[in-house]
């Protein structure tokens, strides 16, 4: 955009954001011996690249304030296994400030750290009067950069950002990983019309990074840049090109020839074969670990069906069992109910049988009886006669009528 141009796609109002920046363009001016920056960190992925630039910071022996966020606090652990507390009170403050001095290899002066809660509302960073020279939103979560493109000021980091804002103060947002949604975007564009600079963290890798810690160190550099500030620890892209170039001019002039270019390509050459090397090895392992996997699955899966089957089998035969034992015990209990009816008929034809020898003996003893009872009237009858035909047996008796009489 060239200067005295008006912009006219902010909301269609004609204001000339230029303007702004003419008196006293920060991007062009030099800091004092000991410039201000607010670093804020939330709950985005990226946590590595704060605390680097924090370190930074505080090795060029720049004032630093520090908030970030309870989701931050998480992604510490997860990202770095760095253990920050909550901030609630000046006390927790205190005890996140020596966790993040811990974590600073080189020699850093602690009294230029400051940290904040994230709804400590009274820090001096919160308030337009004295609010720091710049801010820097790194990592940045798509909500708090939602909530600073519509002035949502509900906590410090928006509430820091509104003020740097108000105040035609450098803002520099690191957002979270791609992809970006098309609000995400716009929210984006919104807070680029008013002055902020968006950085996604995007290393370039024509630099051959050996390490995590290259790739850091280049987003951070960029980042530093954008505030005219230029780290001592560490080295930007564009120094190393120029110590290249100015390395390959003074082999012209000693030998006629780019020795040092050629070295470096060969260094180049064999950083790009062990990055492939290492690629290949990595794809390999992960080929055997799939495969290992899947034949692992499959003995398992196969397992499982054997144990299904065996299962279904033991079911198939208890049950078998079951039904034979059912049929037994039917066939037994048939046979019992027969062998009681069959009891019960014996036991009665038995009683039958009694009962019928019962009756022919008494019938036996009846005619018995009955057959004595007349041999005995019989010989009665024949004494009787005897009696009768002695006539003196009859004179003895006094009245022999009336004994034959009463006989009879």
């Amino acid at each position: 955009m060239e200067n005295n141009q008006i912009n006219y796609d902010y909301n269609g109002y004609g204001y000339d954001y230029n303007n702004d920046y003419e008196d006293e363009n920060f991007y062009d001016q030099d800091f004092d011996e000991m410039p201000h920056i607010t670093v804020a960190l939330t709950g985005a992925s990226g946590f590595p690249y704060g605390l680097r630039l924090i370190e930074c910071l505080l090795t060029m022996s720049c004032r630093v304030s520090v908030v970030y966020s309870n989701a931050a606090v998480s992604v510490a652990m997860q990202e770095c296994g760095l253990e920050l507390p909550i901030l609630n009170n000046n006390n927790d403050t205190e005890i996140a400030k020596k966790v993040l001095l811990m974590c600073f290899q080189n020699g850093v002066n602690a009294d230029l750290l400051d940290v904040y809660a994230e709804n400590d509302f009274f820090s001096p960073i919160a308030s337009g009067s004295s609010c720091a020279d710049a801010m820097i939103i790194c990592p940045c979560s798509m909500g708090n950069l939602a909530k600073i493109a519509h002035g949502i000021s509900d906590s410090l980091i928006a509430r820091a950002a509104d003020v740097i804002i108000k105040e035609r103060k450098p803002l520099v947002l690191v957002p979270r990983e791609m992809p970006f949604s098309t609000l995400h975007l716009q929210n984006m564009l919104e807070l680029s019309k008013v002055g902020a600079v968006i950085m996604p963290p995007c290393p370039g890798f024509y630099l051959y990074p050996q390490n995590i810690g290259d790739m850091i160190d280049f987003v951070v550099c960029r980042i530093l840049e954008q505030l005219n500030l230029s780290p001592k620890n560490v080295s930007s892209w564009s120094k190393v090109l120029l110590n290249n170039n100015a390395n390959d001019n003074a082999n012209n002039n000693n030998n006629g020839e780019s020795n040092n270019f050629v070295e470096i390509a060969e260094k180049q050459e064999q950083n790009q074969q062990m990055f492939i090397d290492k690629a290949y090895k990595e794809l390999k392992e992960l080929k055997e670990s799939k495969k290992k996997y899947a034949k692992a699955e499959k003995i398992s899966k196969a397992k499982t069906k054997t144990k299904t089957k065996n299962k279904r089998k033991s079911s198939e035969v208890s049950e078998e069992i079951s039904a034979k034992e059912s049929i037994k015990e039917n066939e037994i209990s048939e046979i019992n109910e027969i062998n009681a009816e069959n009891i019960n008929e014996n036991e009665n034809n038995n009683i039958v049988e009694e009962n019928a020898e019962v009756s022919e003996v008494s019938e036996v003893e009846i005619k018995t009886e009955a057959i004595s009872e007349s041999e005995s009237e019989a010989e009665a009858e024949n004494k009787n006669d005897e009696e009768i035909s002695n006539p003196n047996d009859i004179e003895q008796t006094e009245n022999p009528e009336d004994e034959k009489y009463d006989f009879w």
